[in-house]
């Protein structure tokens, strides 16, 4: 089966499947708040203003055979290594006077040619334990990933979220700082304090360390049962501490001020809602947008006031290895 550029579609395969959906159908954009009851695939940028794009479900199945070559055309604002650590530097006197932290992220472009149905199988087979995914649509473009950070997973009225902040390499120093492990607790804290604003008590098991591809983070797992709306529990959460900063309002402002960058569906959030009474609603991290001349792969890192920007710097380069590394077995 030939994909074209103007068909608007998502494949993607939840952790520890060895089964990938792929979808067709029609890209709506709606209010978070009136999510539709049919099944589809819910994808939202991370300045939304509280809408998000929803891909109804037409056609479903299950590993089918495909092509697919992103050609979109857009430009790109590639970020130096001066850029982001003059921007850091800003950052951490930033938070020594106004917050407790802020994400900081970048794009690092790969010239190549690679068609986007490939990489979504290698990424599918590097990272089983992720979500990983292919979308693509008009309004977006092309986009591919493996992120491990759920926002929501829901069944029914049963709840998981999780807290995950702290990055550093698989193989080496087993020991997490006291700014990692404050990074961390800080994403735990105000994902219950938000809930708790919903009048919403959860259990939660954890902090321990979890691997994702090449990299380590902490993790905490949060479950909760609720009637509560669906949206006021997505609106709440998003963007989370981990992608975006503490106080939130006040580190989004910053962001949307001064990275030189739009974000767009980097630390977002998407995933297939309403099959079988569940949501699987995933942050989007370890992602990038393509055509097929280019890859633009973003990353990010928590500057804090005991940040160190060149320490930054690197576990930004470390995400990047994330998908670099399969990238470039191709």
């Amino acid at each position: 089966m030939l994909l074209h550029e103007d068909t608007s579609f998502a494949c993607y395969s939840l952790p520890g499947s060895t089964n990938f959906e792929l979808i067709q159908g029609e890209i709506l954009k709606l209010p978070i708040c009136e999510l539709p009851n049919e099944s589809g695939f819910l994808i939202a940028e991370f300045e939304n203003n509280r809408q998000a794009y929803f891909l109804s479900c037409s056609t479903k199945k299950t590993n089918p055979t495909f092509t697919f070559d992103a050609t979109h055309n857009f430009n790109m604002v590639n970020i130096t290594e001066s850029n982001y650590l003059d921007l850091c530097k800003d950052y951490i006197t930033y938070c020594q006077l106004n917050l407790s932290k802020i994400v900081l992220s970048r794009i690092k472009t790969i010239p190549v040619s690679l068609r986007a149905d490939r990489l979504f199988h290698a990424f599918k087979n590097a990272y089983p334990n992720a979500f990983v995914y292919l979308i693509n649509s008009t309004e977006f473009g092309t986009w591919i990933g493996a992120t491990p950070e759920i926002l929501l997973k829901r069944k029914f009225n049963q709840y998981t979220t999780i807290a995950l902040a702290g990055t550093k390499p698989l193989i080496g120093n087993t020991q997490w700082t006291s700014k990692e492990k404050n990074e961390q607790q800080l994403v735990t804290d105000f994902i219950l304090d938000e809930l708790k604003n919903l009048k919403i008590e959860a259990s939660s098991v954890g902090p321990t360390t979890v691997n994702a591809g090449n990299l380590q983070h902490i993790c905490t797992q949060l479950n909760f049962k609720t009637e509560t709306e669906r949206c006021k529990i997505i609106n709440a959460l998003h963007p989370t501490p981990a992608v975006c900063g503490l106080p939130p309002r006040e580190a989004k402002e910053k962001i949307m001020t001064s990275e030189l960058h739009s974000r767009e569906l980097y630390t977002g959030f998407l995933g297939p809602i309403n099959f079988d009474n569940k949501d699987h609603l995933y942050v989007n991290l370890r992602c990038l947008k393509a055509n097929n001349k280019q890859l633009h792969i973003y990353a990010g890192g928590g500057i804090t006031a005991d940040s160190n920007p060149m320490d930054e710097w690197n576990e930004t380069e470390l995400k990047v290895q994330t998908l670099l590394g399969v990238i470039e077995k191709l």
